[in-house]
């Protein structure tokens, strides 16, 4: 094991946030065949794995997606910039939520008939967001570290991985409760019409 150390753990939290991204300009305006989206996610987002072997995306999640209708439906054999930036929303979503509340926000988006441009506008305030988010994690493991011994061991190692997932976990419950208002206000609004 690793010695756990406040020096190593900085580069541990720096290694997990700084991690590449795939941002809406880097996906072209041209319609792309499939073997070119996964390049480009493998490419823009395969240092986010937590394993070489694991996959950014694969053909049979994405023809999943568009069975499930999560993205819109293709003309032809490729992928409109649109869709791919739905793959993209889908992906970002996915280690945390349920394929079904993915595809309530999806669903939702789509019928209110948010495209390219809407798409790229959520990430762009993502974008502004996640830099607060990586500013306040600093802030909170400061504050947890200061419960600790300068050379962890591992029950101290442990406690800090449980709290870290208490976090996770908070923001999985609040998300959560924000497709249930939100989407299922909506969708009662329809049903009642």
């Amino acid at each position: 094991m690793m010695d756990m150390n406040p020096k190593n753990l900085e580069m541990l939290i720096q290694s997990a946030v700084n991690q590449s991204c795939l941002e809406p300009e880097q996906i072209p305006d041209l319609d792309l065949y499939i073997d070119q989206i996964l390049m480009l996610f493998e490419d823009k987002l395969g240092d986010t794995r937590r394993r070489e072997k694991d996959k950014i995306v694969t053909k049979s999640m994405v023809n999943n997606y568009s069975k499930e209708r999560m993205i819109r439906p293709m003309k032809g054999k490729k992928y409109t910039r649109e869709q791919v930036l739905q793959i993209l929303m889908i992906c970002s979503l996915k280690n945390m939520l349920s394929i079904g509340d993915i595809k309530q926000v999806m669903t939702i988006l789509m019928e209110n008939g948010i495209e390219a441009k809407g798409l790229e506008e959520i990430f762009s305030t993502n974008r502004v967001n996640q830099q607060k988010v990586k500013e306040s994690i600093s802030h909170i493991l400061s504050a947890l570290q200061d419960s600790y011994t300068d050379e962890m061991d591992t029950v101290e190692v442990v406690s800090l991985i449980l709290g870290l997932a208490s976090i996770s976990g908070y923001c999985k419950r609040i998300s959560e409760a924000l497709i249930d208002n939100f989407f299922a206000a909506e969708e009662k609004t329809k049903g009642g019409k």
